[in-house]
């Protein structure tokens, strides 16, 4: 993707919830990621800007480079399709602990 020199034209950067154990999305994710089998140390969350209408967030495995896209809104089944993408094989087998 091209930035373009003003620097206000650019589009929002995604924050690392990861990096933020305080945000609430991680907390239940984590225990998701762990209920399907993964390790949630291999995973990365991303958040876009957020709206009264919501936001998106971007789940990548880092051990494949596999990525989704989830809109989180009030009463969004995000999480629900994380876990059904997550045992559906979109993000790979899990690794052998």
């Amino acid at each position: 993707m091209r930035l373009c020199c003003n620097p206000s034209l650019n589009p929002p950067a995604m924050a690392r919830l990861d990096d933020l154990p305080q945000d609430p999305l991680w907390a239940p994710l984590s225990s998701t990621l762990s209920r399907a089998g993964f390790e949630p140390r291999d995973f990365e969350l991303r958040s876009g800007p957020r709206s009264e209408l919501g936001h998106l967030i971007t789940l990548r495995r880092r051990s494949t480079g596999q990525r989704r896209h989830y809109t989180v809104m009030p009463g969004s089944p995000w999480l629900f399709n994380a876990f059904a993408d997550l045992t559906g094989g979109c993000f790979g087998q899990p690794a052998p602990h």
